[in-house]
């Protein structure tokens, strides 16, 4: 067809999948709740840096819809971030944030908050993190985007988990999160974001055993 649109949002989907794969097959780190930890199965690796490529091919494009290269954008910066180099995701992310807020796209920007939130809080700045978290909580729910709310929940409870003690008041709104979490992905049917949690859950459970 030769269109640069389609094969844009073609490339972009499939980076999006790319990630999701690795997601789906790694055994994450539950014990200690980091993600960057998918590194050390091969195959994973292997999925991120297909993904990273499927992305760069498709920001190359000229022409280039300017909702799909803001996707592009937000979503090389999450490969960045799941492969361990924060500084670089940290750049991306906050690249993409001030693009979607440039474009109005309310989804985008909402979304490059949330990851940020994961960043930061990976970079042990829980206070900074803590607030893009609530930010794009606050937006998910009010435009009724239940799966991208779900997500915010996820990450925010796994970042709240990290940075206090069992018995803590944020430790269990932290788990609260992931409960809710939880429930909204089986609900939707997202196997993938509800395997995840559930490994952490259960990962928590035994932990108390």
């Amino acid at each position: 067809m030769k269109s640069t649109r389609a094969i844009g949002f073609a490339l972009v989907a499939l980076g999006d999948w790319r990630v999701a794969q690795a997601i789906a097959i790694s055994k994450v780190d539950v014990i200690n709740l980091t993600e960057q930890t998918i590194l050390q199965d091969p195959a994973c690796y292997r999925l991120l840096l297909s993904a990273r490529t499927a992305l760069e091919r498709a920001l190359s494009l000229e022409g280039l819809d300017a909702e799909v290269m803001t996707e592009g954008h937000l979503a090389i910066a999450g490969v960045y971030f799941f492969l361990g180099d924060l500084d670089t995701a940290q750049q991306k992310a906050f690249q993409t944030l001030e693009e979607a807020r440039r474009r109005e796209l309310t989804r985008l920007e909402a979304r490059s908050q949330r990851l940020l939130g994961r960043i930061l809080a990976a970079q042990g700045q829980q206070e900074q993190a803590d607030s893009y978290f609530e930010q794009a909580i606050e937006v998910f729910d009010k435009y009724e985007m239940r799966l991208d709310y779900a997500r915010a929940l996820h990450g925010f409870g796994v970042a709240l988990l990290r940075c206090s003690a069992p018995g803590d008041e944020t430790y269990q709104r932290g788990l609260a999160y992931l409960h809710q979490a939880r429930d909204i992905f089986r609900a939707c049917g997202a196997a993938v974001d509800q395997d995840w949690v559930e490994r952490i859950l259960a990962n928590l459970e035994s932990q108390k055993a």
